[in-house]
């Protein structure tokens, strides 16, 4: 069995600076529709879930050339679905499942990633 780990923290200021400058631009290129959607009403959940993804980006380790688009990383619940160059990436590390785990504190999100395989 493999086993990866990913961790990551963002302030929620940050997320918020994102959002001011180009909503409708930053959304697309970084959430699914369904993390939108789900965000909503909930403060700081935009940047749980980006801490989410650059977690498992890393959990993923890709090549240092290797892109992985923001938006083929998902989180639904307590586990990230992966898609497109994520998915591929995931299958030749032989990551068969990724779970993440949360913290939060007052303008902070922080998110662990495991990745398995071989399961």
């Amino acid at each position: 069995m493999s086993l990866a780990v990913g961790i990551d923290l963002v302030a929620e200021e940050d997320v918020a600076a994102a959002l001011s400058e180009d909503r409708d631009r930053y959304l697309a290129r970084v959430y699914t529709s369904g993390e939108v959607r789900r965000a909503v009403a909930r403060p700081g959940a935009l940047a749980a879930c980006f801490a989410a993804k650059e977690a498992a980006v890393k959990a993923l380790r890709p090549d240092r050339d290797e892109a992985v688009p923001w938006a083929d990383v998902e989180l639904v619940g307590d586990a990230i679905e992966l898609h497109g160059q994520a998915a591929k990436l995931a299958r030749r590390r032989g990551i068969d499942a990724l779970r993440v785990g949360f913290s939060r504190q007052t303008g902070y999100a922080c998110a662990v990633v495991v990745a398995t395989g071989g399961t």
